[in-house]
């Protein structure tokens, strides 16, 4: 894997983030960040606790939920499809990630989500009527 060139103006952490949202779902190992950033595993956990106040796993993992969350929503997929796009080996395992994240399962996110969406839209169009009025 080609290392990221270190930038003056950008702090470790930053460079961090932005290759974690530059290649997840693909590599989801702290060890591997490390790599691409040329620096230890314990260097990299010790900065990002430091700055942010949360292991390097977590951010990986909320990078992961946020990529989750946005193909539960707007896409077709169903949750085994997504859980195997986001390079979960079993869906089960995505599920229970899932949940134990956000308190609920994938579908039940899905469902919520959607139906909060044509609420809203519900709301919209209501409104709009009652402009035209």
């Amino acid at each position: 894997m080609p290392g990221v060139k270190s930038r003056p103006s950008h702090s470790l952490v930053g460079r961090f983030r932005q290759c974690v949202d530059e290649h997840v779902p693909r590599i989801v190992k702290v060890g591997d960040y490390a790599k691409l950033l040329r620096i230890s595993r314990y260097r990299l956990n010790r900065k990002v606790n430091e700055q942010i106040g949360t292991t390097a796993s977590r951010v990986i993992h909320d990078r992961l939920l946020l990529e989750a969350q946005r193909l539960l929503l707007h896409s077709e997929s169903t949750v085994s499809e997504i859980a195997y796009s986001l390079h979960f080996v079993d869906p089960s395992y995505f599920g229970r990630f899932y949940r134990r994240r956000q308190g609920v399962t994938p579908a039940e996110y899905r469902r919520r989500a959607r139906n909060h969406v044509a609420e809203l839209q519900a709301i919209d169009v209501a409104d709009a009527f009652t402009a035209e009025i």
